[in-house]
């Protein structure tokens, strides 16, 4: 099925779903669709009962792909398969699956399991859970299967995953760099439900060097607790697109809210919110912000709503001014044969592999009514080939005397590299004097 009507400004003209089954619905089966290109859902199951879902493929429904949600405790979902199923979102900015119950009952939900939950350009936060109506939250594929207590154990996520923006975006104004190796860059707390979140510096090479130590030192024993961490940033622009890189790790898993704001009232927001699923694994993160209106006191915020686990921050860096997005249509698509007959489908030039890990080059057959999404394989680009040295004005020092420095970092390719990160130690026995506004701890210089 495919809507095909313009967005409109009454939301129930612009308001289509693929397949909706309401209010205790029981023993149906749906196998084998396509569903996609939907303004609201694509398959929207509410208190459904039995229902066997399986073999079906959901691509880019516009919210979400599927959502299984209760009634408020009538009719309370049991007995549903849902397995075998492709779950696409084209966009970074649509979820893939919603499953909402107002009870601790997901497991009773039924069998849902070896399905797939793609949303290449961004597979944090794909899944929103919730349970006793206002706990859970948005989780990836591996948060999901601990959060519902074993669901879709067997499921995956994209065979290929892609990046937002190109490498011909890495440049731009940089509006905040905070390395904390020295002290916490203005970072701090703006708010805590209980009053017992802080921050600390953490020089334990959590991250790289120092990082920003985000916890609960004291626990509250309460299960509404959050907490907001933040970093003013000033003006941002209208018309401008920013970038917020980060890396971050955390003692067990969690979910960080991220997104830039007013400091004040009307505490308006700019661009999307981002969950970022964050473990013992250290990540690096590339968020995008579109700004649709000007700001004169806007803020980095990163928001924590359970006190156990503690988060570690470093490298941030917010750049305006970086210009070129990616197109989804130039590296998923989806190819269907809506015919009677077997079809030879000609693909676009490239090689795409589909949720599988099968490989396409030219064309693909189809078999009567089927489809499959095509993930374009990205170029292969060779390594960047760095060098860097660094020169002296004196060949020999005597003990206190002054020297300059010249550090000198060469590209001798033609891949660019402009987020490379770099390291340099002062030889022994020397220290910094004046280190020309470069960022320098025990003598050691970073910089990107």
């Amino acid at each position: 099925t495919f809507y095909t009507d313009a967005e409109g400004t009454n939301p129930w003209f612009d308001y289509s779903i693929g397949i909706f089954l309401d209010d205790c619905v029981e023993n149906v089966d749906i196998q084998n669709n396509t569903i996609f290109g939907h303004t609201q859902w694509g398959v929207f199951l509410h208190a459904a009962n039995q229902v066997t879902f399986k073999g079906n493929t959901l691509f880019d429904n516009r919210v979400c792909q599927i959502v299984l949600y209760h009634n408020g405790g009538n009719c309370p979902i049991r007995g549903d398969i849902i397995k075998q199923n492709i779950f696409v979102a084209k966009s970074p900015t649509q979820m893939v699956a919603q499953i909402e119950s107002n009870a601790d009952d997901l497991l009773q939900y039924g069998t849902i399991d070896s399905n797939f939950y793609a949303r290449p350009f961004n597979e944090e936060a794909t899944i929103r859970g919730v349970i006793n109506s206002v706990q859970g939250g948005n989780f990836n594929l591996a948060g999901w299967q601990s959060f519902s207590g074993g669901q879709d154990l067997h499921s995956k996520t994209s065979p290929i995953t892609y990046q937002e923006n190109n490498a011909d975006g890495a440049g731009g104004t940089n509006r905040v760099y905070s390395t904390f190796d020295q002290d916490s860059n203005g970072w701090e707390i703006v708010y805590s439900r209980y009053g017992n979140a802080a921050i600390a510096l953490d020089n334990t090479n959590k991250l790289d060097g120092g990082s920003v130590r985000f916890a609960f030192p004291t626990p509250s024993g309460q299960t509404n607790s959050y907490a907001q961490l933040v970093k003013r940033v000033g003006v941002l622009k209208k018309g401008k697109k920013y970038v917020l890189r980060f890396d971050a790790i955390a003692s067990a898993n969690v979910s960080l809210l991220v997104h830039l704001r007013t400091y004040g009232p009307p505490f308006t927001e700019f661009g999307r919110r981002y969950y970022v699923s964050l473990d013992s694994t250290r990540q690096s993160f590339e968020l995008i912000y579109d700004v649709a209106d000007d700001a004169s006191d806007a803020i980095i915020m990163m928001q924590t709503d359970v006190e156990g686990p503690v988060i570690w921050i470093d490298n941030v860096r917010l750049q305006e001014d970086v210009l070129i997005g990616n197109n989804p249509d130039d590296f998923i698509k989806l190819i269907n044969n809506p015919t009677l007959k077997d079809s030879t489908i000609v693909l676009p030039a490239g090689s795409y592999r589909d949720v599988y890990n099968v490989s396409y080059t030219n064309s693909l057959q189809l078999k009567p009514f089927t489809s499959a999404v095509l993930f374009r394989e990205p170029p292969v680009v060779s390594p960047a080939d760095l060098s860097i040295s660094l020169e002296t004005d004196k060949r020999v020092l005597r003990v206190n005397e002054i020297s300059t420095f010249r550090l000198r970092i060469r590209n001798q390719s033609e891949t660019p590299a402009s987020l490379a990160r770099w390291t340099s130690r002062l030889p022994a026995n020397m220290e910094f004097v004046v280190p020309s506004g470069q960022i320098y701890n025990d003598n050691v210089l970073t910089g990107i």
